[in-house]
């Protein structure tokens, strides 16, 4: 088990490898082998996870995440993210919840900014 106090960094680091061609290093470094995934368009395993990202980093290239603030509770480490995408078409605003140091088990949800969002604060 990872030190528990680097339990944010390992969720940045797997994050922000997401969002790159580096998916199989991601799930390598990463991810639990009997990882569970809450995602309500994907199957719960790892094996889904990973197809996923590879569908999204082929259909979305050039998408970045900026992880822009993390919170832990024992296992538990709750990202809030800026995911952005290269032809800047669509911003989202990401929040991903993860347990142990190898990713056991992973939440997301996410939102769309829209460009004329009455809201002058904005999602970032």
């Amino acid at each position: 088990m990872p030190d528990p106090s680097d339990l944010k960094n390992i969720a940045r680091q797997f994050l922000m490898l997401t969002a790159t061609v580096s998916l199989d290093e991601a799930c390598a470094r990463f991810v639990a082998h009997d990882f569970i995934h809450h995602n309500q368009y994907f199957k719960g395993d790892r094996q889904s996870l990973q197809r996923a990202m590879q569908v999204s980093a082929v259909s979305m290239p050039g998408k970045k995440i900026v992880v822009i603030s993390a919170l832990q509770e024992g296992d538990r480490v709750m990202t809030y993210s800026h995911i952005q995408m290269q032809d800047d078409t669509m911003d989202t605003a990401a929040f991903h919840m993860s347990r142990g140091g190898k990713i056991a088990e992973l939440w997301d949800l996410a939102q769309q900014a829209g460009k004329d969002m009455p809201n002058e604060n904005g999602l970032f």
